[in-house]
């Protein structure tokens, strides 16, 4: 198996750490392209190269709000023509038979005439974390989250760009395999404790809201959009420099979100009050680890979850 992941500024190394932990025996060739984990981290290529000689890092320095485009195009490029391989983010992980049963899938994806599979995600946000994988049969399809992460490079496969989310494609001619097996379905999973989620939203989406579908007209959208403008943070990787260099985040911007609360937009009034909150709390150093904005930032990045369950079973490896 060909195990790709990305990681960039929110600083989920130790995600990606569990992640080969359990993975590398299943595996020919891991490839991690980093676009921004470098930045809090400057000795991780150092770390992931260290473990063993089947990582392949690579970095992508590009400073573009489409910089995951670059991140995928980097990955393709490094994987030779016909060959298979799974796309994972930093806080994704493939379950133990999904790994185990690579070669039965990727032949059933090809004999069946097709280049992508569609794998379900089940969400280990902390309070849904400790789901039972064999309920997922009982679940109906539509119900359930796909996403096409495993892949033939061939010419008929193209990296797609849409409202700030990435995704390889052939014409959107996915085959879904999660239910193939019925002794045990294939799944990966998404692992965010709630800070994750609200920071990872943040990263995604303070310039470029589309990412969680808030339309360019809405008001909040244009406010948010010109104070991060104001302050120079144009992009994630900006953000989080700022953090670095000054150890605080700028009140008018906090001050901003917490008024957010009040946006009849779902998505606003959730993420972004939340957020400053979270960030309010770091930068007191009051019931959290340190006393300084930027290492509590990476603490709570890196914190990981463990739901003791058969999904985060890895033989002699629980997690």
């Amino acid at each position: 198996m060909i195990l790709t992941m990305s990681i960039g500024c929110d600083g989920k190394l130790n995600l990606i750490l569990n992640t080969i932990r359990v993975s590398i025996n299943y595996c020919k060739k891991i490839i991690i392209v980093d676009s921004g984990n470098w930045i809090i981290n400057p000795n991780v290529e150092q770390i992931l190269t260290s473990i063993s000689d089947k990582i392949v890092y690579v970095k992508n320095i590009t400073s573009e709000l489409n910089f995951q485009v670059t991140s995928y195009n980097m990955i393709y490029d490094l994987i030779e023509d016909d060959e298979c391989f799974i796309y994972l983010d930093a806080d994704e992980r493939l379950s133990k038979n999904t790994m185990r049963d690579w070669n039965y899938i990727t032949d059933y994806i090809q004999c069946n005439k097709y280049n992508i599979g569609l794998i379900v995600g089940m969400s280990h946000i902390d309070k849904w974390k400790n789901f039972d994988e064999d309920k997922m049969f009982e679940i109906e399809d539509s119900l359930l989250f796909k996403k096409p992460i495993i892949v033939k490079k061939c010419k008929d496969v193209r990296v797609a760009y849409s409202s700030n989310h990435c995704s390889f494609t052939d014409n959107d001619k996915h085959l879904y395999i999660s239910k193939i097996n019925k002794s045990s379905p294939y799944f990966y999973t998404h692992l965010k404790t709630s800070f994750q989620n609200f920071h990872g939203v943040i990263l995604c989406s303070h310039n470029n809201m589309e990412h969680i579908c808030v339309e360019s007209t809405n008001s909040y959208y244009k406010d948010i959009k010109s104070l991060n403008i104001k302050h120079g943070l144009n992009t994630n990787n900006d953000l989080v420099k700022y953090i670095m260099i000054n150890n605080d985040f700028p009140d008018e911007i906090l001050d901003y979100y917490d008024t957010c609360i009040n946006s009849d937009n779902n998505q606003i009034s959730y993420y972004y009050p939340n957020w400053s909150k979270w960030i309010r709390k770091m930068k007191t150093g009051i019931d959290v680890p340190f006393n300084n904005l930027i290492d509590n930032l990476v603490y709570y990045c890196n914190e990981s979850i463990y739901c003791n369950k058969t999904c985060c079973n890895y033989d002699d490896i629980q997690l």
